[in-house]
């Protein structure tokens, strides 16, 4: 429980800094799939909640790059089988031309996860998906989130996210 609370009070000083130096915040909600058996069998379903920071420069052309936090637990209780990813991201979009509010996107990104499925242990990470802007406001995204070994468990898994921008 106190690796659990350090990581979320360090999440919400990061947000707050970043949220300082950025203008654009996503607030991301869904439900996560382990892929892993191994660690399915612990967790099993869970439920997904994250933040994205943008940048106020893109790394690269014709996109975005922004760094998420999130949470995958199977309770807010505590309890083992949560997983912390930790990533920057660069978003592109295929087609320049579409309005915001209109486009479609995929996003690759790195970084770390604090795995405390089993036992705590912080290892690297990756991510990528596909989103659709509903509007200048929704999105939804699909995501797979993979990880290297953490004592047995891994990040594998697939999320389906609403995302509010504001």
């Amino acid at each position: 429980m106190k690796r659990i609370s350090f990581v979320l009070v360090a999440a919400l000083a990061a947000s707050a800094a970043l949220a300082q130096s950025t203008n654009g915040l996503k607030l991301r909600i869904g439900g996560i799939y382990p892929l892993e058996s191994q660690t399915r069998k612990i967790t099993g379903n869970m439920i997904g909640v994250g933040v994205e920071f943008k940048f106020p420069k893109s790394l690269l052309p014709n996109g975005e790059t922004f760094l998420n936090i999130d949470w995958f637990g199977k309770s807010a209780g505590g309890a083992k089988g949560n997983m912390f990813p930790f990533m920057i991201n660069q978003r592109f979009f295929p087609d320049p031309r579409q309005d915001v509010g209109s486009r479609t996107y995929f996003f690759l990104g790195a970084g770390f996860v604090n795995m405390d499925v089993t036992t705590a242990k912080t290892v690297y990470g990756g991510r990528a998906g596909l989103g659709k802007e509903l509007s200048d406001k929704l999105s939804f995204e699909a995501t797979l989130t993979v990880s290297t070994d953490a004592n047995k468990a891994k990040a594998n898994s697939l999320g389906l996210y609403i995302g509010y921008q504001f």
